[in-house]
């Protein structure tokens, strides 16, 4: 009998840490100030042929329901081609830009270790993972031999590597990498390929994506397939996607996908809480003549989401499944509403005029 009160009372204790770690957790993340990078465009006011652009930095106070401008700018630059570059960024003071050999940066914000990539990566496919601690670059592109080429940049020590994916030999397309994370010595890739379907259901010679991750440790190097088919060509349909822990997120088929890479099967589960939020904002525009692709980032265990339409934008931060909070910017009206949970916190005009594709979400130091 007093064995047994012992045993529930132990259950009973345990539950309740659980809850106050849980509880905990969700505290921390309403703390958090979360950081974007914003494209303000000065051409709007100065009509200018080329367009000059000031790269702002704002907080998202997800507490508070707030969004603050940092005064100074980030950097300036012109633009003539789109996209201009690459900002590899977590959210911290480091900052990669990868110009592809081409832009014109000026007034660098010293609060920030902004760097220039040298020599810069023209490939636009390319997957760029900055480790800024340990003063390391490493790189991941496909090519036209079914190869993986990496390059490990530590100052100016460089290394190359060179992998074939383990990929049946009817694939439709060449492999690419989409994501690319880990330290030099220990880093892991996530590729993606088309093959041709062979389900008599499909068109005939329509491609259907795959993805493959792979693990390189040294000289060992470990390979698993992601069951289920995805989107074909998923590099051209300009797919987005981002890490969260051990989780990956990204957009396949009009729908959003989670891949938990650390489950010994891996498998990717429709994330139905921000498709629903997807829905909401396509239930607004029956008339689009076009798909709704979500864009996605990561600061600490927040999952960010956005989605362009016509001159509006829409960010949530999202924590195991939960909105904390969202963003719904008016770019043609230079207004913000912020919401705290899902109720409407602020709504206050934009101190400058965004430019189309306006946001940088902070990931977790590669970009694509």
């Amino acid at each position: 009998m007093i064995k047994n009160m012992k045993n529930k009372l132990l259950i009973l204790l345990i539950i309740f840490v659980l809850i106050i770690i849980v509880g905990c957790s969700t505290v921390s993340s309403m703390d958090t100030k979360v950081p974007v990078i914003l494209f303000a465009d000065e051409s709007r006011s100065n009509k200018s042929e080329i367009s000059t652009d000031t790269t702002m930095v704002a907080f998202w106070d997800i507490k508070n329901g707030q969004f603050n401008f940092e005064q100074q700018p980030l950097f300036k630059f012109k633009k003539e081609l789109d996209p201009p570059f690459q900002i590899i960024w977590d959210g911290s003071k480091n900052i990669l830009l990868n110009n592809y050999g081409y832009l014109d940066i000026t007034d660098l914000n010293k609060n920030y270790n902004i760097k220039q990539l040298t020599p810069p990566v023209k490939n636009i496919s390319a997957v760029i993972h900055n480790l800024s601690e340990q003063n390391s670059v490493i790189i991941a592109a496909g090519d036209d031999k079914r190869s993986i080429n990496f390059e490990m940049r530590q100052g100016k020590n460089i290394q190359r590597k060179s992998l074939i994916p383990p990929i049946p030999s009817n694939n439709f397309s060449i492999p690419y990498p989409l994501m690319l994370f880990g330290s030099p010595d220990d880093y892991t890739v996530l590729v993606a390929y088309d093959v041709i379907s062979n389900d008599p259901k499909e068109i005939s010679n329509t491609a259907v994506g795959k993805l493959i991750v792979g693990n390189i440790r040294k000289d060992h190097i470990q390979w698993k397939e992601v069951e289920g088919n995805f989107c074909g060509s998923f590099i051209a349909s300009g797919a987005d996607l981002t890490k969260v822990g051990n989780k990956i997120y990204f957009s396949s088929c009009d729908e959003v996908k989670e891949l938990d890479i650390a489950s010994k099967k891996a498998e990717s589960k429709t994330f139905n809480e921000a498709n629903l939020l997807i829905d909401e904002v396509r239930s607004k525009y029956k008339n689009l003549d076009f798909e709704l692709t979500p864009f996605f980032g990561g600061y600490k265990d927040i999952l960010l989401m956005g989605i362009n339409v016509p001159n509006e934008k829409w960010i949530w931060a999202l924590q195991n499944g939960r909105v904390l909070g969202t963003l719904h910017f008016y770019i043609k009206d230079k207004k913000i509403t912020v919401y705290k949970n899902n109720k409407k916190s602020i709504e206050e005009a934009l101190p400058v005029s965004l430019s189309e594709n306006p946001f940088i979400l902070p990931k977790k130091g590669f970009s694509t």
